[in-house]
């Protein structure tokens, strides 16, 4: 069996080990992470799209179910991105600001429940600014004035990284699956160079097992 059908096997087989192990897999976790964000924005933008389309209608015109579902499932979608962004991108501020100010009455005690509890009417901002929608919403609830401020802060940092996050999650997720559609092509490129090369080495074995076995018989043969 030539020495050099193995070697050029193994060599391809180890950068076919590196090319799964250090390239595709931790690109498979980028891409399950950027799924997760993908899945809630379409999410968003389809039922936020509805909602605005009612809300552009007549008042008489306007159908109360339908509105009243797709907010429901475009804020829904937004409370999964808001939990993501309190801890990956703003750090877990809030959580801490929770701990830390129980003390200072009821109303700091529940930023979080404010925060999560109050959903914006234009979050893609298409028609409000965040500064007339925060005024209509947080601004109106029955708190103190620093509670206030405290989640509409919070708040207003959110939804102003909303739509550049949707940006971003969309134009990352098509670059991430086309940079992994590419590595499955190297892979399967690797497969198809070695797949010959192990048919080669197998025959070549069953060859070389073939005249040892015959050696070994001739051995036993008595003269």
């Amino acid at each position: 069996m030539k020495g050099n059908t193995i070697r050029v096997f193994q060599e391809n087989f180890q950068q076919l080990i590196q090319l799964v192990k250090v390239h595709m897999l931790p690109l498979l976790k980028e891409v399950k992470q950027a799924d997760f964000y993908k899945r809630w924005i379409d999410k968003i933008i389809d039922f936020d799209e509805k909602v605005q389309e009612e809300l552009a209608k007549p008042k008489s015109n306007q159908r109360e179910k339908n509105l009243k579902d797709y907010r429901n499932e475009r804020n829904e979608a937004i409370s999964h991105l808001k939990d993501k962004w309190v801890t990956e991108v703003d750090g877990g501020k809030m959580w801490q600001m929770n701990r830390n100010s129980t003390e200072q009455g009821l109303d700091f005690a529940l930023l979080p429940q404010l925060f999560f509890g109050t959903s914006l009417d234009d979050p893609l901002q298409r028609n409000s600014s965040l500064k007339e929608q925060l005024d209509e919403t947080i601004y109106k609830v029955d708190i103190s004035t620093d509670a206030k401020e405290q989640v509409a802060r919070f708040l207003y940092k959110f939804y102003a990284w909303l739509p550049s996050a949707i940006r971003e999650t969309q134009t990352t997720f098509k670059i991430k699956i086309a940079t992994l559609k590419q590595l499955y092509g190297n892979v399967q490129m690797t497969l198809n160079f070695i797949k010959p090369l192990l048919i080669e080495i197998n025959r070549k074995k069953k060859v070389w097992t073939t005249i040892m076995n015959g050696k070994t018989m001739n051995l036993k043969t008595p003269n």
